[in-house]
């Protein structure tokens, strides 16, 4: 089973080649560009493609209650705080550091 959870073009066929014969491809990354596959790769290897939605309502509410109630630590994720000014700077950081992972945004 090969999961792409990227959602960047190309992203989906990288998947379907790495992919072994009679696998399964998870297809949970949001490609907002067009993209462009070749589906006789998936066809050749018997692939079943399967296309999923990553998170419901519920998964959104139990989150917040976990984090309200310090359940579950979430600072490892978090890269940095910043205000309005520095958020732009920072979003765009996150595109060049590999080692950022999220920002959050405090309006103050």
């Amino acid at each position: 089973m090969v999961f792409d959870c990227v959602g960047v073009p190309g992203s989906q066929q990288l998947a379907m080649d790495y992919a072994p014969s009679g696998g399964r491809v998870v297809i949970a990354g949001v490609c907002m560009q067009p993209d462009r596959i070749l589906p006789v790769k998936a066809i050749t290897k018997e692939l079943e493609v399967r296309y999923v939605f990553g998170y419901g309502k519920r998964d959104f509410a139990v989150t917040i209650d976990m984090l309200a109630r310090a359940r579950i630590d979430a600072s490892p994720m978090l890269s940095e705080i910043v205000g309005w000014d520095a958020f732009p700077e920072a979003f765009e950081a996150l595109r060049k550091d590999k080692r950022r992972v999220k920002v959050m945004l405090e309006p103050g």
